[in-house]
């Protein structure tokens, strides 16, 4: 029989122990389901589980295969043990040296990986292995240098995956002497996710180095089994499963109930009240504040604006007013919102716009606020930092001279990255950077208060994020003035 053919008749044997070996590992029953509710004695409370419509699902409460799936970010560090099958025709040994095969070599490596989409990474691996030359029987050490790019199916638990690289494959032997080839490599493989942050590995290996005593490019085949145990970093935390408890036992959890501490028949869990007296609910009564009759629960006499003065004694029957005579004590003539007592021009409207909000006035923004709002240029962070750059202080300096100026402004800071690395990270940075340019107009003398800030992450892009200047427009702080209704 041929000599590869018996090589891949072994590969076969011990793919198969070692699948059949991590499969009993990584097997576990289903879950137990929560228990929908249990109830305490008298003197305690009701405990129940969410429904399932007010309850986020849980990655616990899906199938054992559809759990702990690969996500964009992840970082895996890890070891593995395996057999190199040395090819006969290997070209690894010194100019001098007598021609001798080596034997299967029982191996050891760490390898370290970065998988910034779930579905493509990139792998750096260094391998050791303990092998024998075939006439003198002399001890020969086998390494093996390979950088990688891995491409995975991350729709189960466990991942199947595919490899090919380049590296570098060389000898150490007293009788070989010392040598390395080139090396192109590819192969198969499978990786389990046992818990959140470990995950077992299996790979098939191919590697394709220089053939003896034949021409340039012919290559000879080394096949290779392994084995590996990985750490996995950068894994989103999976929200807790939500308990809600039901203090008053209506049938309705605290978190949803209006009135928790008293039992209730209506859909906001509080009973039934009669707050002026008539006989009509207040859930049923159009007129809740003043004693009427049923079926509405309203005077016969209308009350038209609800201030609690009849139609007939109201002088201001469409205008919500105070006794006796139903009319506001300081009228608003212009309805902007602002009474007449307090208004600098009475009839004519506030123009809302975060500039004098409070006058009730018309205005509009000065020259100098016009240009403060928008997109703050000319700032600069570090890298995945949200350290400012000495280049940002002259743009920060002006727009916190014009808070300085205007001390009625308000603003709101938003904070924009690009969609590079995961949706949450990028939150946070957003968020991070916001609140350090509210920190650096806080030290040029502008109150805390008058300040807001927001991180927006990846979400409200400018440009398109597959160009690097898109990306680089999409990373941004803007300025927002805020009203005095926001």
């Amino acid at each position: 029989m041929h000599k590869h053919s018996m090589r891949w008749m072994v590969v076969t044997a011990m793919s198969a122990v070692a699948a059949r070996s991590i499969a009993q590992t990584v097997s576990s029953p289903a879950p137990p389901q929560p228990v929908s509710a249990a109830t305490t004695p008298a003197s305690t409370t009701t405990v129940v589980t969410a429904p399932a419509s007010q309850t986020p699902a849980s990655g616990k409460d899906k199938p054992w295969i559809e759990q702990l799936l690969p996500v964009d970010g992840l970082a895996e560090f890890g070891g593995f043990i395996g057999l190199m099958f040395p090819s006969s025709s290997l070209n690894l040994q010194s100019q001098y040296a007598k021609r001798q095969t080596l034997s299967a070599a029982p191996e050891l490596g760490v390898r370290a990986a970065y998988f910034p989409i779930k579905y493509v990474g990139g792998e750096l691996e260094y391998m050791v292995g303990s092998s024998q030359t075939s006439m003198d029987s002399k001890s020969a050490t086998l390494w093996a240098l390979r950088a990688q790019l891995i491409a995975q199916y991350p729709a189960w638990r466990v991942t199947p995956f595919a490899a090919l690289g380049l590296g570098r494959m060389g000898v150490f032997s007293s009788t070989l002497g010392n040598d390395g080839d080139p090396l192109f490599h590819f192969g198969v493989g499978a990786k389990a996710a046992l818990t959140p942050s470990v995950l077992a590995r299996l790979d098939l290996r191919d590697n394709m180095t220089q053939k003896y005593a034949a021409s340039n490019g012919s290559q000879t085949h080394s096949f290779e089994l392994m084995i590996g145990i990985s750490l996995v970093l950068g894994r989103p935390q999976e929200a807790p499963a939500v308990v809600d408890i039901d203090t008053d036992r209506d049938g309705l959890v605290d978190r949803l109930d209006r009135c928790p501490t008293e039992a209730g028949a209506g859909t906001d869990g509080c009973p039934l009240r009669d707050g002026d007296g008539d006989g009509v609910a207040d859930s049923e009564d159009k007129c809740p504040n003043v004693k009427g009759n049923p079926p509405d629960g309203c005077p016969l006499v209308k009350d038209s604006d609800g201030d609690g003065v009849p139609d007939d004694k109201d002088s201001c029957i469409e205008v919500k007013g105070d006794q006796p005579d139903g009319c506001p004590a300081d009228k608003d003539s212009d309805n902007d919102g602002i009474v007449d007592s307090k208004d600098k021009c009475p009839n004519e409207p506030e123009s809302f716009n975060g500039y004098e909000d409070s006058d009730g006035c018309p205005d509009e923004l000065p020259t100098q606020v016009k240009d403060f709002t928008g997109i703050l240029k000319g700032i600069e962070f570090d890298r995945d930092k949200a350290t400012l750059s000495a280049a940002s202080l002259a743009a920060l300096d002006k727009s916190a001279q014009v808070l300085v100026d205007y001390p009625s402004l308000r603003v709101l800071i938003t904070g924009h990255t690009d969609d590079t690395g995961g949706r949450e990270k990028n939150l946070q940075l957003s968020k991070a950077r916001a609140e350090a340019v509210k920190a650096y107009f806080v030290s040029k003398g502008v109150d805390a208060a008058r300040i807001e800030t927001k991180g927006a992450g990846s979400d409200a892009p400018l440009d398109s994020n597959a160009t690097a200047a898109g990306r680089q427009l999409n990373r941004r702080i803007e300025l927002k003035l805020l009203k005095n209704s926001e």
